[in-house]
């Protein structure tokens, strides 16, 4: 391949892995902000609405970067990097998948008075709101 569909390709790998980290970023802060703005019972459909549309761009996005990083790399020999980096990449793929099976699983909405009095976090609107527990 020549060299300048190779710098196509890296420019596509990076847009590929801005977007699959980026979109584990937001979630990350959706998940942070919602706990203080939704109730146990609204969070449930609201993160399995958010888990689909996520599923479907950051799983496009993880299978551009691993097709174009193995690409990229087609030349490298197999050596200790290059062997860890394919066991990362099937790692992600496998927690993916699991990932994906799981948010059809039925919900599990704890009730109201479960959670630790003694956890809990100012709300942006001024009173105390719960914290879960973290499982041990």
């Amino acid at each position: 391949m020549t060299r300048v569909l190779d710098i196509g390709l890296v420019a596509l790998f990076v847009v590929a892995t801005s977007i699959w980290v980026g979109g584990l970023v937001v979630i990350a802060e959706i998940a942070h902000a919602t706990r203080s703005a939704l109730t146990p019972e609204d969070s449930v459909p609201f993160f399995r609405t958010l888990g689909r549309t996520h599923g479907v761009v950051g799983s496009g996005a993880l299978l551009v970067a691993l097709v174009t990083g193995g690409v990229l790399l087609r030349h490298h020999r197999w050596d200790g990097a290059l062997v860890t980096t394919a066991v990362v990449a099937v790692a992600l793929v496998v927690i993916s998948v699991i990932g994906m099976a799981h948010r059809d699983l039925p919900p599990q909405v704890l009730p109201r008075g479960s959670y630790e009095a003694s956890r809990s976090t100012p709300s942006p609107i001024g009173h105390e709101t719960p914290v879960p527990p973290i499982p041990q």
